[in-house]
């Protein structure tokens, strides 16, 4: 309890600042110690250890160390950020890409359409815009120099069945 008061409250007394900041500092406390378990591949229960703690509390004697279970989902919650993060930059590229292809060919500028599982209708329409674009495609594939093959004249003859195949015309 001594922890908590002076963490929320015995800094705040007379200088009209609330614990607003003090969430704050904890907040950025709580990012760094997830760093640096991260980056030094510590264990979680570090937070556990009787000389870390010691170390922490000389460090800063307000800050109250999260418990495991807590750094543990900290850690959890910061690895599903910057994986999104990654797969958004990794999306870009191509996506950047296939756009100048499209501009430089002429040709109206269209996203790929990306099969959404819980949708009927989706695989449809995936086939459908890649038939449509699948000049700007092929080239945008080959000027990103990747380890995905382009895609075939009989692959492209497979989509087209297909689409006959699934169109209600």
């Amino acid at each position: 309890m001594l922890r908590h008061y002076r963490a929320c409250h015995e800094n705040n007394e007379g200088n009209g600042i609330g614990p607003a900041k003090a969430v704050t500092r904890k907040e950025e406390l709580d990012e760094a110690l997830v760093s640096m378990i991260v980056k030094d591949t510590q264990p979680f229960s570090i937070v556990e250890d009787k000389g870390f703690r010691d170390f922490v509390a000389t460090l800063d004697p307000t800050y109250v160390l999260p418990t495991r279970k807590a750094v543990k989902a900290m850690a959890e919650a910061k690895y599903q950020q910057e994986k999104e993060k990654a797969k958004a930059e990794v999306l870009k590229v191509p996506a950047e890409k296939l756009d100048l292809v499209q501009e430089h060919m002429r040709k109206p500028k269209k996203k790929l359409i990306q099969e959404v599982e819980t949708r009927w209708n989706s695989t449809f329409q995936m086939l459908e815009r890649v038939a449509e674009l699948g000049e700007p495609v092929g080239a945008a594939l080959a000027a990103l120099q990747t380890d995905i093959p382009a895609l075939t004249s009989d692959d492209y003859n497979n989509i087209c069945a297909c689409l006959s195949i699934l169109s209600f015309s």
